[in-house]
């Protein structure tokens, strides 16, 4: 490994160490889909190991409802909780999703989903976050898209 690349590394690492410490309530990653409804509308727009550039804001304790933003190379969605759900997090309950693929746009509120989120418990100084589950009507009415994603804080200036 070239002295270049190792600076570059150890840079990376300690602005994660140091995005932890600032009291994060944003963290961002790559979420990689791992499967899809076998339909012709899913099949043409998601494809297995396709990524996204994914942020997650989780509501922290706080009444507000957890948000998750995933950006493709043909589009992106806003996932909500929603604010009739008692935990307002995406780990239960019923979440709106809104967005747009190759420049239509999409909306609608699915009344039961679910994904895994790890840690149980996240609070400002979780150094890490995994997601995975099924998206349901992810863009396309039907199409369900299963995605894992790994997530580290950022910085996202004073709140």
């Amino acid at each position: 490994m070239n002295n270049t690349l190792s600076v570059l590394i150890a840079a990376g690492l300690l602005a994660s160490m140091n995005a932890a410490a600032e009291a994060s309530t944003l963290w961002r990653g790559i979420a990689v889909v791992t499967a899809r409804t076998a339909t012709a509308a899913c099949i043409a727009e998601y494809d297995v190991g396709e990524s996204f550039i994914v942020e997650y804001r989780p509501n922290l304790g706080a009444n507000v409802s957890e948000t998750l933003v995933a950006m493709g190379e043909h589009g992106a969605f806003l996932i909500s909780s929603l604010n009739t759900d008692a935990d307002k997090t995406l780990r239960s309950g019923g979440v709106s999703i809104a967005g747009a693929a190759y420049a239509v746009g999409y909306q609608a509120v699915v009344p039961s989903q679910s994904l895994a989120i790890a840690p149980a418990s996240i609070t400002a100084a979780t150094p890490t976050i995994s997601i995975s589950g099924t998206v349901k009507n992810l863009g396309i009415t039907g199409c369900n898209v299963t995605a894992r994603a790994s997530l580290l804080p950022i910085f996202d200036g004073p709140q």
